[in-house]
């Protein structure tokens, strides 16, 4: 008689094969071996040096995630024609090797002028990538949105978000504790 466990085809008998513990399975050395389960979090992995070729380890590898935000905490305004970092949205991505982060600015925004272009862009360690340009048609407490993203390498530099008008009026970052934002976001992963 022929069963089959596994992949290996065991004739006449599996004794000594018993399994006792939810779990177990079976293996082979130069026998039949039941092979306990292993301790919670652990996988079963080869390992040539084991007298069955395979043991219980802890999981290795995988990938890590992290998230890093910078919000301001108040109004924010710029009057200047070239990109100048935004105080309070700033974030410094983790150093690791190999990862990648993608980083986005939402940008609550009022110009002084009824009509103005308004740029933002994110700031990678002073200078200005991942730039968005709008055009406002009123002033005077409209509200506009702007978002812009870039992705790069986690490296550990500092990124901002960075303004600026074409016309010199005055640009605000809009804040309210209760709604209205402006925030940069990077979602790392490594």
């Amino acid at each position: 008689m022929t069963k089959l466990i596994g992949s290996a085809s065991l004739t006449a008998t599996d004794a000594g094969t018993d399994l006792t513990t939810k779990g177990d399975i079976h293996g082979y050395g130069s026998s039949n071996t039941r092979i306990p389960v292993g301790s919670n979090d652990t996988v079963l992995t080869a390992a040539s040096g084991e007298a069955l070729g395979v043991k219980w380890a802890a999981a290795a590898g995988g990938v890590s995630t992290n998230t890093v935000t910078g919000a301001i905490t108040a109004e924010r305004t710029t009057t200047s024609t070239s990109f100048e970092d935004i105080t309070d949205l700033e974030i410094e991505l983790s150093d690791e090797s190999g990862g990648i982060a993608t980083i986005i600015t939402n940008c609550s925004l009022n110009s002084s002028a009824d009509t103005t272009n308004m740029h933002i862009a994110i700031g990678d360690d002073g200078g200005a990538v991942g730039q968005t340009a709008i055009e406002t048609q009123r002033g005077g407490g409209h509200h506009t949105s702007a978002t812009t993203s870039w992705s790069m390498e986690t490296n550990g530099s500092s990124i901002t978000t960075m303004g600026k008008t074409e016309s010199g009026q005055t640009m605000t970052f809009q804040y309210s504790a209760n709604s209205v934002m402006s925030q940069i976001m990077a979602s790392e992963v490594y």
